[in-house]
């Protein structure tokens, strides 16, 4: 079991990994979907398709591979649908990066660790503060925020997220006293 002083420093590692220098790295099952985003934000929506087969040409991805990437683009625009249909997305919006799956996990450690004095105060707040500024960078919307982090659960299927997000998570954005509805431009 680890002492006081080494789950310190294990939680300010792991706070590290969450929310630090590679923090606009995504790792894990998360690798393929981020990387189709990427692709689509360089041609945008229209273009996306195109965008997956001039990488995989330059890639010399065999044929499978690139019919994969498309399938898995297919399946990231059809959960985009799903999340529009529960109100998760704006009709025009997209997930620009799933990025924020990771950053949630790393919000809630430093905040307990912050709390229970396993993370120096500063440090944790900075951690915090980061977190918050990625967020600004890479999601336009508190809607395109949320949906990324629901996104993950469509694309692994996890129905149980899946429902508690569609039952819960509408009403982060359409109730006043909610702070995601005060950050709407509605």
């Amino acid at each position: 079991m680890l002492g006081e002083e080494d789950v310190s420093t294990a939680i300010g590692r792991c706070v590290n990994d969450l929310l630090g220098p590679a923090a606009e790295t995504v790792g894990g099952h998360l690798t393929r979907a981020e990387e189709l985003i990427r692709h689509r934000r360089r041609g945008g929506p229209e273009l996306w398709h195109h965008a997956i087969d001039e990488w995989a040409a330059r890639a010399a991805l065999p044929e499978e591979a690139v019919a994969s990437l498309h399938h898995t683009a297919g399946q990231i625009a059809r959960d985009e649908d799903r999340l529009r249909r529960a109100g998760l997305l704006g009709a025009d919006e997209v997930v620009p990066s799933v990025l924020a799956v990771h950053w949630g996990p790393g919000v809630h450690l430093a905040r307990g660790a912050v709390r229970v004095g396993w993370l120096e105060r500063t440090r944790g707040l900075n951690y915090l503060r980061r977190a918050g500024e990625l967020a600004r960078l890479w999601y336009p919307t508190p809607r395109t925020l949320l949906a990324a982090q629901v996104l993950s659960a469509y694309l692994t299927g996890d129905t149980e997220t899946i429902r508690w997000a569609e039952r819960v998570a509408p009403a982060l954005l359409t109730d006043p006293r909610s702070p995601l509805f005060q950050q709407l431009d509605l």
